[in-house]
């Protein structure tokens, strides 16, 4: 369908939404100009954009941007003050001049494409880790209510109709955000689960949208650096921004930073829906899990579900069968099972929803000659704790033996919480690369070293296939080698550009003659 807005209407958007500040090139503007309609919407100067509105953003924006972008076809553009006064533009085409130019972008953007976020069942997921896991559960149920088809915006992947594609971002540029939203809207699509970042709200990439169920999976130290959260204070004040924009929330209490959690759940009006693992001390919490049992190829564990504190009925227990181990994931899904009973979902629709689900690059598990092969994408140090904890408690016998990396450009914290983490639960480690971006992978290996050194022996091997056929060399029977960082990405970020990458499981596949299903 073709979509087209006037720059008038734009321009009376921004006004009401208290961003216009005011033209550029004003007496060049006629009413021809004004009633002109805009059919393109883009930040990529290299886009062609053929009567498009051309959004100027970023730290790094240079004038030469704008100008490939009318050789493209825009016809005006849109720019922050403060960085206006930075360059010396001078271009025949109109400006709006604004105060802040992420949220306008996220304001034009739902509004040229017709506000499709109303039109859907939002549900939005925010916490350090456990986020992709969380929402691929969360659609697999989603998907067994009759008449509902769940579209998805993940770290990993994004759906909305035709197939899944990988995701540049954990959330989606607001032009990106709303565009897919209106393409699952197309497709007949019903509901989006999406994962939330910190820097979605840093960045204003989901300014003014609200969910129709948030959840809060946890918190604990990431994202702080140069190019992201100055301090854990500024972090966790993002992530609790979900509060404020969703009606109802499910909260996951086993985490950091309770006490301002609950302080704004006190703060705000939207209906909480508590979860936790603890028996002791419940108070308030409405699920909580049960007995566990290990099988080969699955998990079986309970739920008991405190529905008195929610509809004055009993205590009820339910067993639910789950084919990803590890607390971490048990307490995904009890987050997974809150947030669907909210949602109406009956009994049957999550225990099948959560019995058939695949989850890319997480805990995918290859078994060869009595070893275990774990390829995972835990990121930071909390994950890779509770991974080595599963492995210790699995194969309590054999080495842990770890392969991973730190990404450049961010996180910085995780270089030594990784490495911290590795020199008390690993038995040896191989240090490689893992999205290096701008930054040299030796240096940033060197870094974790530093944190290893004394307390587990490690090596480094930059190659990151070579990296992990030498960890398979080291294993023996009863061994678990966990490869861990990139889960399912077919890529290494390296100096702004995405090179090809085999992924960790096929390297392992292809080092063991292993053919997948």
């Amino acid at each position: 369908m073709d979509i087209t807005l006037s720059f008038k209407e734009i321009i009376q958007l921004l006004k009401d939404h208290k961003q216009f500040i005011d033209l550029s090139n004003e007496k060049q503007i006629d009413e021809d100009n004004k009633n002109s309609l805009i059919k393109n919407l883009s930040f990529d100067s290299r886009e062609y954009q053929k009567n498009g509105l051309f959004f100027c953003k970023g730290a790094n924006f240079k004038e030469e941007y704008l100008a490939d972008a009318i050789s493209n076809g825009a016809t005006s553009y849109l720019i922050e003050e403060k960085l206006l006064n930075k360059l010396n533009i001078n271009v025949a085409i109109p400006g709006i001049i604004v105060k802040n130019s992420q949220k306008s972008m996220a304001l034009v953007a739902m509004h040229f494409y017709g506000y499709p976020q109303k039109k859907l069942r939002l549900i939005g997921i925010t916490g350090t880790k456990g986020k992709t896991t969380t929402a691929f559960f969360i659609k697999s149920i989603l998907d067994q209510q009759n008449g509902h088809k769940t579209a998805l915006f993940s770290t990993v992947s994004t759906d909305v109709g035709n197939g899944s594609f990988p995701s540049t971002l954990t959330t989606p540029e607001s032009l990106d955000l709303y565009c897919l939203m209106n393409q699952a809207v197309e497709q007949g699509y019903t509901d989006l689960v999406m994962e939330v970042s910190s820097q979605a709200y840093l960045m204003n990439r989901v300014f003014q949208l609200h969910y129709d169920l948030g959840i809060f999976l946890n918190i604990f130290p990431d994202h702080i650096g140069e190019n992201e959260h100055p301090d854990f204070e500024d972090y966790l004040a993002h992530k609790l921004k979900l509060f404020k924009h969703s009606e109802a929330i499910v909260v996951h209490s086993n985490t950091l930073a309770l006490p301002e959690i609950k302080q704004a759940v006190t703060e705000n009006s939207a209906k909480v829906i508590w979860t936790g693992i603890d028996q002791e001390n419940q108070g308030d919490i409405h699920y909580t899990l049960g007995e566990t049992e290990n099988h080969e190829e699955h998990v079986t564990f309970e739920v008991l579900e405190n529905s008195l504190l929610v509809t004055g009925e009993p205590l009820t227990k339910t067993n639910f069968q789950l084919n990803l181990f590890g607390s971490v994931n048990l307490e995904n899904a009890l987050v997974a099972i809150a947030a669907t009973r909210y949602l109406g979902c009956s009994e049957e629709e999550i225990q099948k929803g959560l019995a058939q689900v695949k989850v890319p690059g997480r805990m995918e598990m290859i078994v060869d000659s009595k070893r275990l092969i774990v390829v995972d994408y835990a990121h930071n140090g909390i994950s890779l704790k509770k991974l080595l904890i599963w492995a210790n408690s699995y194969y309590p016998k054999g080495k842990k033996i770890v392969v991973f990396g730190c990404p450049g450009d961010k996180g910085i914290s995780r270089r030594k919480d990784l490495g911290e983490i590795a020199a008390q639960l690993a038995d040896y480690v191989i240090l490689t690369e893992d999205d290096p971006g701008f930054e040299d992978s030796l240096a940033i290996c060197q870094e974790v070293g530093t944190h290893l050194e004394g307390f587990v022996p490690f090596e480094i091997e930059i190659d990151r296939p070579k990296a992990i056929k030498k960890g398979l060399d080291l294993t023996e029977s009863g061994d678990i080698l966990l490869v861990i960082g990139k889960g399912s990405d077919n890529f290494q970020k390296r100096k702004g550009i995405n090179e090809p990458y085999l992924t960790d499981r096929q390297v392992v596949e292809d080092t063991l003659n292993i053919v997948s299903e």
